[in-house]
């Protein structure tokens, strides 16, 4: 299953360094639902994910990180990061 949360697209210098991407297959996930960054362990997954997984026939969710949902952020120099932070959000 983590093969389709994975996305051969995003350029290498993107990918994040928070968790073991060899480990988890190279699959783009959120660290803070992961139980474990550096052995395999089991994630926590929203709704849609885990029903996409779960079909009868898998399927990467629309929502996922790996389709084009994941920003690099932790990858960025600190100027942008500090201007992410200072941004407002649109409500």
């Amino acid at each position: 299953m983590l093969a389709l949360l994975t996305n051969p697209m995003l350029p290498a210098h993107t990918l994040p360094e928070s968790y073991d991407l060899v480990i988890y297959r190279d699959a783009i996930l959120y660290p803070k639902g992961m139980e474990s960054t550096t052995s395999l362990a089991p994630i926590l997954l929203c709704m849609h994910c885990c029903s996409a997984l779960l079909a009868k026939k898998p399927h990467q969710s629309n929502n996922s990180l790996a389709n084009f949902q994941y920003y690099g952020h932790e990858r960025l120099d600190m100027p942008t990061l500090q201007a992410f932070d200072g941004a407002s959000r649109l409500t």
